[in-house]
């Protein structure tokens, strides 16, 4: 006959014999979390006086925000596109001097307000004037932005 003290050790052998293989079952069959994704590294050269740029930054770029892909990628507008150094450091924009002083605007507010969701509205205000026709209307967008108010100055050459 099994004595009580034995009945009772092997009663607590077998439940924590149990435990154990339900723990590994558990374990075993709840699906793994995992980790965050990283963010994919997306710099976008562009020209500010360039139609096809501005199309695709007024009508196409904004989605990634709409649609949570923003989540995703870590975007880093440069507004720079089709410009050079001549051999005196100066830089040169395909269409002339105003584009270079508009990528410079742009390239300051993306220094001034490095959050993307900030600088990104003031680029899009101001890529929707230029849509529009209307190249001098950076100042408006710069009262229009409901960002803090800090001055954008300009820039060193190599900043933003």
């Amino acid at each position: 006959m099994v004595s009580t003290f034995s009945a009772i050790m092997l009663s607590l052998v077998l439940l924590f014999s149990i435990q154990s293989l339900c723990s590994s079952a558990l374990e075993a069959a709840a699906p793994s979390i995992p980790p965050p994704p990283e963010k994919v590294s997306l710099s976008l050269y562009y020209e500010t006086l360039c139609p096809g740029c501005t199309d695709f930054i007024i009508k196409d770029l904004p989605k990634i925000f709409y649609k949570g892909l923003i989540d995703i990628v870590d975007l880093n507008p440069v507004p720079y596109g089709n410009a050079f150094l001549d051999q005196n450091n100066n830089i040169i924009c395909q269409d002339g001097p105003k584009e270079c002083f508009l990528n410079t605007v742009e390239a300051c507010a993306i220094h001034v307000w490095p959050v993307l969701k900030e600088h990104f509205r003031f680029i899009y205000c101001l890529e929707d004037y230029i849509s529009k026709g209307e190249s001098s209307g950076w100042g408006s967008c710069l009262r229009r932005m409901p960002l803090q108010g800090k001055p954008i100055r300009p820039v060193p050459m190599g900043v933003g």
